[in-house]
């Protein structure tokens, strides 16, 4: 997991507009032409988004893969993780970061940003990479809705904060202003209501079902490792977030569109079948144990242990059936 300090100004342009020259200030380099999609991950009421933290997925360009900003003091700088592409599931380490920030609800696509960049270098007489520069014409999809826009970033290399100033002022004076959005998801979902699959008379009832579904989906997500690992009660935790989920699915299913949540409620069914027999024979496991540690000290101690090496076996198999 490799870790970095990011320094950069975003600006605002008219859709399809390009950024005006800066040969007056920096050597510019030649335009390297890229197509690239992001995807961004957050709760259903984006609480990630609202204290300025990013979780994405990006794919195309030399740092596809998973990445993750976290917002410093400097309101131009984000530390930044980044993990390599992987797999399609959300990499535990970036869940953890922002672990406090979710408070326990899921994390999920909440939308893809498809990019078209125009990238150039910008360097000093001495032929020094200061920064980037990247032109990027947005299309954005947010809860079935699409929009586009374009805005530039100059992202520092070995360039300096007072590089960033020069830039900026050189660029308001051509009526180039910064943007407003500290992330490509906060401006799309600037003019998107405030869920991702919320609409603006979403009955009460609804808002209290989505976020007790993204609880349990939540911890469901934050015991895979334990879950992984066989950690104590990591397996009774996650029966009991699918029993409730059942349940959920089925008292409120007039909240759904019709037939939507059958297919799910059937591999909820069948994912808390998995998770029984592990956690049958953990419970018996754990009582059996207890009960032996109260019998006589005349019962054989071989037949104790006997007892507790095919419980364990027993156990062993089915967390590995499960996982």
């Amino acid at each position: 997991m490799a870790s970095a300090i990011e320094t950069e100004r975003k600006f605002a342009l008219g859709r399809g507009e390009e950024l005006p020259r800066l040969d007056d200030i920096v050597n510019v380099g030649p335009t390297v032409a890229l197509e690239l999609v992001f995807t961004y991950y957050d709760t259903y009421d984006f609480r990630l988004n609202a204290v300025g933290q990013v979780v994405q997925r990006r794919r195309g360009g030399l740092d596809a893969g998973w990445h993750a900003k976290l917002p410093t003091e400097d309101p131009d700088t984000r530390r930044e993780i980044a993990l390599p592409p992987g797999g399609e599931r959300l990499p535990r380490q970036l869940r953890d970061l922002v672990a406090d920030s979710a408070a326990g609800h899921a994390l999920y696509p909440v939308a893809d940003v498809h990019i078209s960049r125009s990238q150039r270098e910008l360097r000093d007489e001495s032929d020094r990479l200061l920064a980037w520069q990247f032109t990027d014409r947005m299309r954005a999809r947010v809860a079935g809705k699409s929009q586009e826009w374009t805005e530039a970033e100059i992202e520092l290399v070995e360039g300096d904060v007072a590089l960033l100033d020069r830039v900026e002022a050189a660029l308001a004076a051509q009526g180039v202003l910064r943007s407003t959005s500290p992330s490509k998801l906060s401006r799309a979902l600037a003019e998107q209501p405030t869920s991702a699959n919320e609409e603006p008379a979403a009955p009460q009832s609804w808002a209290v079902v989505r976020g007790y579904l993204s609880a349990q989906i939540g911890l469901l997500q934050s015991q895979e490792p334990a879950l992984l690992s066989d950690s104590f009660d990591a397996v009774h935790r996650c029966r009991v977030a699918t029993r409730r989920l059942r349940c959920v699915l089925r008292s409120f299913a007039g909240l759904f569109r019709t037939g939507a949540i059958r297919a799910l409620r059937e591999e909820l069914r069948w994912y808390a079948e998995c998770l029984g027999a592990p956690r049958d024979a953990e419970v018996l496991l754990a009582r059996l144990s207890l009960a032996m540690d109260e019998l006589p000290a005349a019962v054989d101690a071989d037949v104790r242990e006997r007892i507790r090496g095919d419980l364990t076996r027993a156990h062993r198999e089915a967390h590995q059936d499960l996982i």
